[in-house]
């Protein structure tokens, strides 16, 4: 049932997949968000690093990779995982159980 349901998030924060969600906190909204715009498609890290604030906060690579670990846990749940792709990039897809 979840492999035919559609990803969503909604302006409040939580992300669903089906009639199943997570709240994410901001940081994890945007960074979602830009994977979501690009499911199941590479997502250029500099580009996810704009969204997560890692380069306005003058924070590390490191960080990002955290937040991309953090949301792929909050994500699991439902189904979606996060996965680094060749050439510095992620993408968010359905878990391949």
């Amino acid at each position: 049932m979840r492999q035919a349901a559609a990803v969503a998030l909604e302006n409040d924060g939580w992300l669903y997949l089906g009639d199943h969600g997570v709240h994410l906190a901001p940081s994890m909204e945007r960074l979602a968000s830009a994977l979501i715009d690009h499911f199941n498609e590479a997502v250029d890290d500099s580009l996810l690093s704009d969204e997560s604030g890692s380069t306005a906060a003058g924070r590390w690579n490191s960080s990002l990779s955290s937040d991309l670990i953090h949301l792929d846990r909050f994500v699991n749940p439902l189904g979606l995982e996060v996965v680094p792709v060749p050439d510095n990039a992620h993408l968010l897809r359905r878990c391949r159980h």
